[in-house]
């Protein structure tokens, strides 16, 4: 039930923040922007960031692997997007994408957290 709550609440207050966008930025602006991401811009975008979502999760999991915990990259990947997105949208959080793989792998693994936390 508090999960349930907690995703009403995330998308009412989701909801609330994307129209306050839209109502200042007006959908010109926005369609210029994603019209500005078809073509050869947007898909190197798009190119660069699974590259750099690849190497982050293949440097994660031979951290992990010297430190004795042998675990497969799509374990981690859901994780890893998880901490590159939080940092996007909370960047003044300091160590926030670390804290928050740490404490998913530890969640899920049942690793113990100093060791979950010196991986990332």
């Amino acid at each position: 039930m508090k999960r349930l709550l907690i995703f009403a609440f995330s998308l009412v207050l989701g909801a609330f923040v994307f129209a306050v966008v839209i109502q200042q930025v007006g959908w010109n602006e926005i369609w210029k922007i994603i019209v500005s991401f078809v073509g050869v811009e947007g898909l190197l975008i798009v190119l660069l960031t699974l590259l750099s979502i690849g190497v982050g999760v293949i440097r994660w999991k031979e951290i992990l692997q010297f430190q004795g915990i042998n675990m497969k990259a799509f374990d981690l990947l859901p994780s890893w997007i998880g901490g590159f997105s939080l940092s996007f949208f909370v960047p003044a959080f300091f160590m926030g994408n670390e804290l928050f793989r740490a404490y998913a792998i530890h969640d899920a693994k049942e690793l113990s957290f100093t060791k979950s936390f010196a991986s990332t």
